[in-house]
C-alpha cells in the first residue's frame, strides 16, 4: 500500500516559529480532516492535491500549538535550508513522522530550536550540506540518524556546535566516518560522552570538552 504524504510549506512554517508557547508536531490522531476550519483554533492549514492536510491548531486551554497531518508522513523540501530556524518553542517531532528523503540542503534547518530535546532523523540518503544544521539547540540531548546517507555531504561545519546537553548522537558506523574530518562538528558539546554506532558494534568516538570533535579514537 503507498505510503501517504503531506508537503510542508515555509508559509506554515513561519507561524509556528513566530509562537512562543509549546509547539508540537504530531500525526492527527483525532479525526481525518476533510475541512481544517472545522476544528477549533486551526489557525493556518496547508492543504495538498489530495485529502491529507496539514493544520496549525492552538489549543487554548494549555496555550500549546500543534502541527498535525493525518497523512503518514510530513514530506520536507530539497531546500530545507534554516527550515525550523529559531522555533524556539518547539519541542518535540513524532518519531518517524518526518520525510527526510528529498532534503539536500540542511544547513541551520533546526539552528535554535533551544527547547527540542531529541530527534530520531530517518532515511536523509541525499543530503549535501548540514552546516550549523543543530547550531545551538541547546536543550537537544539525543539525535538518532537511522537509515541515513552522509556519502554525498561536502560540508557539516559546526552541525553540532553549541549543543550544550548533547549526550548521544546514534549513527551508524561507516556513516559516521564520513562526518568526523568537518570543522567545529562538535564544538563546546561539553555534555557529550560519546557517538556510536546503533548497529550494536560498540564503536565509540570521544569529544574533549570544548574541542571541535576533529580527534577520534
Amino acid at each position: 500500500m503507498k505510503t501517504t504524504h503531506a508537503i510542508i510549506s515555509r508559509n506554515i512554517m513561519k507561524y509556528m516559529c513566530w509562537y512562543k508557547q509549546p509547539v508540537h508536531i504530531r500525526r492527527d490522531r483525532v479525526s481525518t480532516i476533510h475541512n481544517v476550519y472545522d476544528r477549533p483554533y486551526a489557525i493556518k492549514a496547508d492543504t495538498c492535491h489530495t485529502a491529507f492536510s496539514i493544520v496549525l491548531w492552538f489549543e487554548a486551554e494549555t496555550r500549546t500549538m500543534y502541527l498535525y497531518s493525518n497523512a503518514e508522513l510530513i514530506m520536507l523540501p530539497g531546500y530545507s535550508h534554516g527550515l525550523f530556524i529559531g522555533c524556539v518553542s518547539l519541542e518535540d517531532i513524532e518519531d518517524d513522522l518526518l520525510d527526510y528523503e528529498f532534503v539536500y540542503d540542511a544547513n541551520y534547518m533546526f539552528f535554535g530550536c533551544e527547547s527540542l530535546r531529541a530527534l530520531n532523523i530517518r532515511n536523509m540518503i541525499n543530503v549535501k550540506e548540514t552546516d550549523y544544521m543543530f547550531t545551538n539547540c541547546k536543550g537537544m540531548r539525543e539525535v538518532v540518524f537511522t537509515d541515513c546517507d552522509f556519502s554525498q555531504v561536502d560540508t557539516a561545519v559546526g552541525m553540532f556546535r553549541e549543543c550544550i546537553s548533547l549526550r548521544r548522537v546514534a549513527v551508524e558506523q561507516p556513516q559516521l566516518a564520513l562526518l568526523l574530518h568537518h570543522d567545529d562538528l562538535f564544538l563546546n558539546c561539553n555534555s557529550l560522552k560519546d557517538a556510536f554506532s546503533i548497529t550494536g558494534n560498540h564503536n565509540s568516538w570521544s569529544v574533549q570538552k570544548g574541542e571541535s570533535g576533529n580527534e577520534g579514537k
